[in-house]
C-alpha cells in the first residue's frame, strides 16, 4: 500500500508541476506585464503609476467584452491608440500587415478580427459585423466594418480578440481605461504600494494568480489520491472471501501478495495515465478561461 501511495504521489506531483510550468510559459509568451490594476471608479491612469518605485512601465488598457455572431461566446475588444505600444504588453496580438493604427483611423468604424474566425464566418475586408453589449443580444453597440485580420492564437483558446480604434472605443463605451498593465521587478511591493494609495482598486500580481491556480490543482490532486487509496482499501476488504478461496486452493501467500501488488500497480498506472492525458488536454482550456476572466491573457 505504501508503494502505491508513493507512485500516485509521484504521478500527481509530475502532473501539477507540469501544469504550473505550462501556465508560466504561456503567460511569458503572451503577456509582458507583472501586475494588473483593475479600476473601480478610481481617477487613475498609467501615468500615475509610472512614478512608483520599481515600476518600469505602465499602460492604460481599454478593453471590454462584447457579444455577437462573430465568434462563440464573448469577444475581448481592445481600443487601440498605438498598436505597437499595446503589443509590447499583450503579445498575443500579432499583426503582419501595414500600419494598423492608420488602417483603423482610415476605416469608418473599422475593426480588426482574428483570422481564424474570419475563415469560419467567411469574412472579408469590407464586411459588416454587429456587436452587442449583452449575451442575449438585446443591447446593440453598433455595426463595424472589417478592416483587417490578426492572429491571436497564442491568447485564449477561443481566439475572440477584436481591435477597434481608441476614438471609437471611447465614444461608444467610456473614456476611462478598464485596467492598467504594469511592469515591475518587484510585484509584491508594487501591489502593496498601489493598494495603500488607491483603496478601492482591484490589484493582482500575475505570479499570485498562477499560485492560486496551482493551489487549486494541488487540492484536486490530493482529493484524487485520497479517492484512489480509499477505493483500493474498500476493494481489498470486499474481496477477502475471494482471497481466502485462492489461498485455500494452494495459492501461496507470496503469489497472493504479488497478484494484489500487480492489481494495485495496474490500477494506479491506468489512473495516472488517464489523469496526465486529460489534465494536459484540459489545462490550456481551463487556465485560459480562468485567467481571461480576470483580464490576464494566456
Amino acid at each position: 500500500m505504501f508503494t502505491v501511495v508513493i507512485l500516485i504521489a509521484v504521478v500527481m506531483t509530475t502532473l501539477t508541476n507540469g501544469i504550473k510550468n505550462v501556465a508560466a510559459t504561456d503567460i511569458a509568451n503572451s503577456s509582458a506585464y507583472d501586475v494588473i490594476v483593475t479600476l473601480n471608479g478610481e481617477d487613475m491612469r498609467a501615468s500615475d503609476l509610472r512614478d512608483f518605485e520599481n515600476v518600469t512601465g505602465a499602460l492604460d488598457s481599454y478593453e471590454s467584452l462584447w457579444f455577437g455572431d462573430y465568434c462563440t461566446g464573448s469577444s475581448r475588444v481592445y481600443g487601440i491608440g498605438q498598436f505597437n505600444e499595446l503589443n509590447e504588453y499583450v503579445r498575443a496580438l500579432r499583426y503582419d500587415g501595414d500600419n494598423l493604427d492608420e488602417l483603423l483611423r482610415n476605416t469608418a468604424h473599422g475593426i480588426i478580427v482574428d483570422e481564424y474566425w474570419a475563415r469560419v464566418q467567411n469574412l472579408s475586408v469590407g464586411d459588416v459585423v454587429t456587436f452587442f453589449a449583452d449575451e442575449k443580444q438585446s443591447n446593440e453597440i453598433g455595426n463595424f466594418t472589417v478592416a483587417g485580420f490578426w492572429d491571436s492564437s497564442t491568447g485564449t483558446t477561443d481566439r475572440g480578440f477584436v481591435g477597434i480604434s481608441l476614438d471609437d472605443f471611447q465614444s461608444l463605451i467610456t473614456d476611462v481605461p478598464d485596467k492598467v498593465l504594469v511592469r515591475t521587478s518587484t510585484p509584491g511591493s508594487v501591489v502593496q504600494a498601489i493598494s495603500e494609495r488607491y483603496l478601492d482598486t482591484g490589484i493582482a500580481a500575475v505570479d499570485t494568480m498562477i499560485g492560486m491556480l496551482f493551489a487549486c490543482v494541488v487540492l484536486g490532486a490530493i482529493i484524487i489520491v485520497c479517492g484512489i487509496v480509499s477505493n483500493l482499501i474498500v476493494s481489498f476488504i470486499g474481496r477477502k472471501k475471494e482471497y481466502a478461496v485462492m489461498y485455500s486452493v494452494c495459492m501461496s501467500k507470496r503469489q497472493l501478495m504479488n497478484m494484489l501488488l500487480w492489481e494495485f500497480l495496474f490500477s494506479c498506472i491506468s489512473v495516472g495515465l488517464v489523469s496526465i492525458v486529460a489534465g494536459f488536454a484540459l489545462s490550456e482550456w481551463f487556465l485560459s478561461k480562468a485567467a481571461n476572466g480576470t483580464g490576464m491573457v494566456i
